[in-house]
């Protein structure tokens, strides 16, 4: 045990010890903690330090990652701040198995509901937090797909109604336009950056790249989202940019065919797919369901890629916010 855990130990009374009352609360839990001594334990305590999983932090390492939420406890002391460390240690545990597994947004919803169920108190804790929930697994909003968070998530969109919004024409919360009966007033390019990406100040979910993302989408992998939810997601990836600029490059370098074929045309008549752009598209294909884990036919993938005019959607679209601009 370090000086410092000896000291505070010895000063305060078994019952008043936060790392006593941290082991008893995840023994009490049916977690088995290592002896107080431990080093893991040091672990712990710093990992009690992070701040929250939203807004925008330098450096990103002070903060929490995916699968985690505001712990019940914070600021307390004594034996109640043991409480929050015995919160800490469980979401250590489940934050690591989320991005061990990549739980995220295309995972499916019963391995999501699984995942949620393996770990003590997560399941307590994601209905004291629905948004954060939207957020890391949004194919759970869908109303099929909700189970126990059914009643949270109704609550928390009703609410979120009764926002003043940005625009008239929204109806309810970015967490909850695929909930929300009709689209909540969002673009489909809306719903597909939300899904895939978040919001900026949202809870941060470590997901998939852009075009991995899409590739996910046109393949049969995905089919599991229903009809009308998978095809507004298809058709918001074609007037977004995330496929072709979310992510970290990994995809479009300065060497790739079909990020120069679209950098070279300004509008979407000059871009023509050739046999040399093809088999850079195939190979990026081939590369993302790699990545994916996921057995797929390249070439039908690639197929339906070209066919829905991603690169000419996308030159489109970016010629239509340089007009916007030029008017402003």
């Amino acid at each position: 045990m370090s000086a410092v855990s000896s000291e505070l130990v010895r000063k305060l009374r078994p019952d008043e010890s936060p790392l006593i009352a941290a082991r008893d609360e995840l023994i009490r839990r049916g977690f088995e903690p290592p002896v107080i001594s431990d080093e893991w334990w040091l672990d712990v305590v710093k990992a009690s330090n992070r701040m929250s999983n939203h807004g925008v932090y330098v450096p990103e390492e002070v903060v929490w990652g995916a699968w985690t939420f505001p712990l019940p406890h914070e600021n307390t002391h004594g034996g109640e701040r043991g409480k929050y460390l015995a919160w800490t240690a469980l979401q250590l545990d489940w934050s690591a198995y989320a991005e061990e597994h990549k739980i995220c947004s295309i995972t499916h919803p019963n391995v999501v509901h699984d995942f949620i169920r393996r770990f003590n108190g997560l399941e307590e804790i994601c209905l004291s937090n629905p948004r954060h929930v939207a957020c890391y697994a949004p194919q759970l909003t869908i109303p099929e797909f909700s189970r126990f968070l059914e009643p949270a998530f109704d609550e928390a969109m009703h609410a979120s109604m009764g926002h003043n919004k940005q625009s008239s024409r929204l109806e309810c919360d970015e967490e909850w336009c695929l909930r929300h009966p009709t689209g909540g007033g969002y673009q489909p390019s809306e719903i597909f950056q939300n899904y895939f990406s978040g919001q900026m100040f949202a809870p941060k979910a470590d997901g998939y790249e852009g075009f991995e993302n899409v590739v996910w989408l046109l393949s049969p992998h995905s089919h599991w989202l229903p009809e009308d939810a998978r095809k507004i997601l298809i058709q918001g990836s074609l007037r977004s940019p995330l496929w072709l600029t979310g992510g970290t490059g990994t995809y479009f370098d300065d060497d790739n065919a079909l990020l120069s074929a679209i950098q070279r045309a300004s509008t979407p008549n000059k871009f023509k797919f050739t046999k040399r752009i093809r088999e850079s598209l195939d190979q990026m294909v081939e590369q993302a369901l790699a990545t994916l884990k996921l057995d797929s036919d390249v070439q039908a993938i690639s197929d339906s890629f070209v066919r829905l005019e991603f690169a000419e959607n996308y030159l489109q679209a970016m010629s239509e916010r340089r007009s916007r601009k030029s008017t402003n």
